[in-house]
């Protein structure tokens, strides 16, 4: 099509036809990016969940996520299904609510207003309630009073939800001691491996075997189809560098939106963490902090400074920094460790602080006071912004005009340099995995791999923000390739397989001998391992992970062989048990209150699930726009 509108440019046939497609992107949201976002995401019998309110919600959980997992990427959020997951909470919770109004359920404005003013961290120094920085800490993050209060009485309101369905659960402490005999049981093993890599040698291949796998598996050889392309991508933040902004909209931007600028007191602090797991008992807490006062000591009379103490010492990942993590604002780490680091004065070293990881020494060595920046400091930001913006309002003119030159007989670099924009050139890529600074969905690569060489989008592509115009300039069609090509590859997977084969077949001959014996032979006793102790969950140190041995170690009685081989990795093992732990009393009694209040919590949020299943089954959820929760 599109080459046919390239030779007959500048007949009024093809103008009349271009000016329809303009209408198209304008009134149907093909190319319009204003229409790209549909304002309505779903709705729940009947109410409204909008678009604009789920992102918000979707960015909010994002950057926590982020800040848990620095290397997550957008594969990882498609595999975890996490805007999926975002948007059934969303549902999840306006059900609750609904049912909350139901039953009658309220949050009274003095109830709320207490429980603000009860808040720490809207506290000053007074520990009395501070209006100011009430709403100067809202501000910082883009909240007004009045979201805030609303927010927080939903919250109030799905917790009454949950104490009245799962206020009458208790857990009897017989219970609790029944279920903690069984998980904290430990256990250890004597074992014999056979590892794969032992047989290697003994492991020969033929031509017909070579020949006759390549045959049977061609398929996964195959060579997927690549392609290269140029491309032009339209959002504001493409654009905003093409954007000239004078300097009255700059200052006029930044006094509208001063909220926007608010910086968070931050402190700029060190720390040394000594880890602890989740399940130390107490006795092994103490020892911990006991340690780290002593540590603290040396600190403080000088025998170490305070970063070559971190580095030497430290158990958490900035250890190797000297423990420092820059500067933290409020609300940006574990509560115990904001309220000790927020209570130090710069060069104060505070007490062994108690969080989930562990025990941390806390040092501060600079502060900064909350407020709004002043424009001096956040100038570019406020250009980008605006820029930005104003490039919002361009981009269906700017598409508009790069399209009439591409329908003219322009490929899309010569269109897009008239427009004194930048095409940018991807490498190879496949269907699978797209280019890396492209966001693309798997509709998108289907278009793009639908075309021919040198052939442009006859349609914009429409992302989250934008738009994408492409021109496919190479490609390699998929291809299997020749036995020859893959002749070495082949050998050394049968040798493994092979090889692996034999130190299976070796561990399973010699458990069978082990079992009718009743002593392990002179021959063997050299090989025999211990492992150290393992829990149900089924991570045998010196082994590594093998749920089904561990699981079969706890219903055998010491000194008996396993009835079958496990596998690790290429690696065999047949073992017998050498001994079974069961939890002493003392660890009962150190563990009692945490285990009572686990099985509770499991109770109850086993009731929650069920209750919102419920209303899920009776409620009316229609999904209005599915592409904004696909990838």
């Amino acid at each position: 099509m599109l080459d046919g509108m390239r030779r007959n440019a500048q007949s009024w046939g093809i103008k009349v036809l271009f000016g329809i497609i303009v209408l198209v992107f304008v009134f149907w949201g093909v190319g319009g990016f204003q229409g790209s976002e549909k304002a309505i995401l779903a709705t729940v019998d009947g109410e409204r969940i909008e678009t604009r309110q789920f992102q918000k919600r979707y960015q909010k959980r994002l950057e926590s996520l982020r800040r848990q997992r620095e290397d997550l990427d957008r594969r990882d959020l498609r595999e975890m299904d996490f805007k999926r997951q975002v948007f059934q909470q969303m549902v999840d919770k306006k059900l609750l609510l609904d049912k909350a109004a139901e039953l009658g359920l309220v949050m009274p404005k003095s109830l709320l207003r207490k429980r603000i003013e009860g808040m720490e961290v809207f506290q000053g120094k007074d520990k009395s309630f501070n209006a100011t920085r009430y709403v100067s800490l809202l501000r910082a993050n883009r909240m007004s009073p009045a979201q805030f209060e609303a927010s927080l009485r939903r919250d109030v309101l799905v917790q009454k939800m949950s104490d009245l369905l799962t206020g009458p659960v208790e857990t009897a402490p017989g219970q609790a001691k029944e279920f903690f005999q069984y998980v904290a049981l430990r256990g250890r093993v004597q074992y014999l491996s056979f590892a794969a890599q032992d047989y290697l040698d003994e492991a020969e291949v033929s031509s017909q075997e070579i020949q006759e796998y390549y045959q049977e598996n061609k398929d996964s050889f195959q060579k997927p189809a690549r392609m290269k392309m140029d491309y032009l991508r339209l959002t504001p933040r493409s654009l905003a560098r093409y954007q000239e902004v004078p300097e009255e909209d700059i200052r006029r931007y930044y006094e509208r939106n001063k909220q926007d600028f608010q910086q968070k007191e931050e402190v700029k602090v060190r720390h040394i963490l000594f880890s602890l797991q989740g399940n130390a008992t107490e006795e092994t807490a103490q020892e911990a902090r006991q340690r780290m006062l002593r540590l603290r000591e040396r600190i403080q009379a000088g025998e170490m400074d305070f970063a070559s103490a971190a580095k030497k010492h430290s158990q958490g990942p900035s250890a190797s920094q000297g423990g420092s993590l820059g500067w933290v604002a409020q609300g940006e780490t574990l509560a115990p460790f904001q309220k000790a680091a927020f209570s130090l004065e710069p060069g104060q070293i505070s007490d062994p602080v108690r969080t989930r990881k562990g025990w941390h020494l806390i040092k501060v060595e600079d502060r900064r006071e909350g407020g709004v920046k002043p424009l001096d400091q956040v100038k570019n930001e406020v250009r980008e912004r605006v820029a930005r913006d104003m490039a919002a309002q361009e981009i269906d003119k700017t598409l508009d005009k790069v399209l009439e030159e591409v329908f003219s007989g322009k490929d899309l670099a010569a269109a897009s340099k008239e427009m004194g924009l930048e095409v940018k050139t991807s490498g190879w890529f496949t269907r699978k995995k797209g280019p890396k600074d492209l966001e693309l969905r798997d509709q998108h690569m289907q278009q793009l791999f639908d075309l021919k060489p040198q052939q442009v989008t006859e349609v914009p592509l429409i992302l989250d923000s934008g738009y994408l115009l492409a021109q496919k300039v190479d490609e390699v069609k998929a291809r299997t390739p020749d036995l020859s090509e893959v002749r070495g590859t082949i050998a050394e997977r049968l040798r493994r397989e092979k090889a692996a084969e034999m130190a299976r077949a070796q561990a399973k001959e010699t458990l069978q001998e082990l079992r009718n014996s009743a002593e392990v032979p002179q021959s063997l006793q050299g090989r025999m391992e211990l492992s150290g102790e393992f829990s149900r969950k089924g991570r045998i140190p010196g082994l590594g992970a093998n749920q089904e041995l561990a699981s079969d170690a706890f219903v055998a009685e010491e000194g008996e062989w396993l009835p079958k081989i496990y596998s690790f990795a290429n690696t065999y093992v047949a073992a017998r048990v050498e001994e079974v732990i069961p939890p002493s009393d003392k660890e009962w009694q150190q563990q009692k209150a945490l285990w009572i209040r686990r099985i509770s919590s499991s109770r109850k949020q086993g009731l929650m699930d069920s209750l919102i299943q419920t209303l899920r089954e009776k409620a009316e959820i229609d999904i209005k726009s599915p592409e904004i929760l696909r990838y």
